[in-house]
């Protein structure tokens, strides 16, 4: 007797998972789409996005190579000055 109730549980949670999920996606969609009315912007793709994101890791990276070779332009400087004064 209780394997049509299991039968009825498992395809009633399917279901739900099934319903919640597309539900889910079409309030992200309608969201996105009110929200680009109001503000005027375009939607981006997500391969802009993508690129949007490795191009500002590439700035960091740059930003942070930049600042190391500064403090070592500094620091070989420092050293050659202290080089010429000793002798």
């Amino acid at each position: 007797m209780s394997m049509p109730f299991n039968v009825i549980s498992l395809s009633c949670t399917l279901w739900a998972f099934v319903l919640g999920s597309l539900l889910n996606i079409l309030v992200k969609r309608a969201t996105e789409s009110v929200k680009t009315d109001f503000t005027g912007e375009k939607e981006k793709r997500p391969i802009d996005k993508l690129k949007e994101k490795f191009k500002d890791k590439i700035g960091r990276l740059k930003s942070v190579f930049r600042k190391e070779a500064k403090a070592n332009a500094a620091t070989n400087t420092n050293e050659t000055a202290e080089m010429d004064a000793n002798k």
